[in-house]
């Protein structure tokens, strides 16, 4: 909202300054541009889901500080805290599942272990894994979805 609020005051500060001069090539672009983060604010709510992750954040670390602070925990406060973070969880948006693949692909590549352990992904995943949730796609590594293929051998 800066950005547009911005952008909007030096519009129609130049468009102020052109008139009688003619021109206004640059009020109209750094208009359109003030309009376009507007409507992508409007659409996605950036300050809204900045909220919500924050809020989100905050829950996840008191519920942190609550298990350091136990010596020997009990079954009863294991119990506890895994319904805490359940609770927890279900505020949560949905995940954009290529994404977190994606994520989880780099920790293994830095971990050192074998590409085998990597879950694939299409160019078309990669494309929109920022932008589509992929809600059914199969989680599996290349080594376990080999394993789970028939043996064409056998066949």
């Amino acid at each position: 909202m800066f950005l547009v609020i911005l952008l909007g005051s030096a519009a129609f500060s130049d468009a102020l300054s052109i008139i009688g001069r003619g021109g206004g090539d640059s009020a109209k672009v750094l208009a359109f541009i003030a309009a376009l983060l507007a409507a992508l604010d409007l659409v996605v709510g950036f300050s809204h889901r900045a909220r919500d992750h924050a809020l989100l954040y905050m829950r996840f670390m008191d519920l942190a500080v609550e298990i350091a602070n136990a010596v020997e925990p009990s079954v009863q406060e294991l119990s506890r805290w895994n319904a805490k973070r359940y609770t927890i969880e279900k505020d949560e948006p949905p995940e954009y599942r290529a994404l977190n693949f994606a994520c989880y692909n780099e920790a293994v590549v830095a971990r050192g272990s074998s590409p085998e352990a990597c879950v694939p992904l299409s160019w078309w995943q990669k494309l929109w894994m920022h932008f589509w949730r992929f809600s059914g796609m199969d989680g599996r590594s290349v080594r376990e979805r080999r394993n789970s293929a028939p043996n064409r051998a056998q066949t």
